[in-house]
């Protein structure tokens, strides 16, 4: 079997592996949320890695599809986890209800990445909203006290957003060697361990 896009393949199964690492590291320190925030961040690397490797047909096959819904999906829980993560910060009422919206929010999600529309651009989004939450609330923690865990979890954010930045406008290092894909997870191979210090860092978790 031929392995397709080698440097986008390659460098997901090591953003999976770091992943997986990191969620593990997370269990030993209790961390729960945040191990399921790295765990999905993996599997979505993995799922992409082997769509992008072994189907050529892409979306065009339904294995080729579910696989890459799948990917979209794992992406969205992460997030998810993201939004525990906040919720439980600012230890708010209504986090039972919060899980439900979050289920259906999830849910819609992949159905209207699976008949709608698969662009990565969505999963993306997503993503974005509880980045930027994460982000202000990270920001006015630094600006007040200069937490060290704060200008962490700021780069490890911006990195996000850079990676993300560079994926949509397809800026990589070389269209066949190291393409717009590969530099995406490049950046966010170094966000994650930003993230994993922001959270071991973190007082209130």
């Amino acid at each position: 079997m031929q392995l397709l896009d080698p440097d986008v393949v390659l460098s997901d199964y090591a953003l999976t592996g770091l992943s997986f690492f990191l969620s593990s590291k997370m269990k030993g320190l209790k961390k729960d949320t945040q191990s399921l925030f790295f765990l999905f961040s993996g599997l979505s690397s993995f799922f992409g890695g082997t769509y992008h490797g072994f189907f050529p047909n892409k979306t065009q096959t339904f294995l080729g599809k579910a696989i890459w819904v799948v990917t979209l999906l794992c992406l969205a829980i992460a997030a998810n986890c993201l939004w525990a993560h906040l919720l439980k910060r600012q230890s708010f009422p209504g986090r039972q209800k919060s899980f439900w919206i979050l289920f259906f929010l999830t849910l819609a999600f992949g159905l209207h990445a699976f008949f709608m529309d698969h662009r990565f651009f969505w999963g993306i989004l997503y993503y974005a909203f509880p980045l930027l939450v994460l982000a202000v609330q990270q920001l006015a923690d630094y600006v007040r006290l200069r937490k060290v865990q704060s200008r962490m979890g700021l780069m490890a954010i911006g990195g996000l957003f850079i990676a993300s930045i560079l994926q949509q406008l397809k800026i990589g290092i070389h269209p066949h060697y190291f393409d717009h894909n590969a530099l995406y997870h490049l950046v966010s191979f170094v966000s994650l361990i930003l993230f994993y210090e922001f959270f071991r860092r973190e007082d209130l978790c």
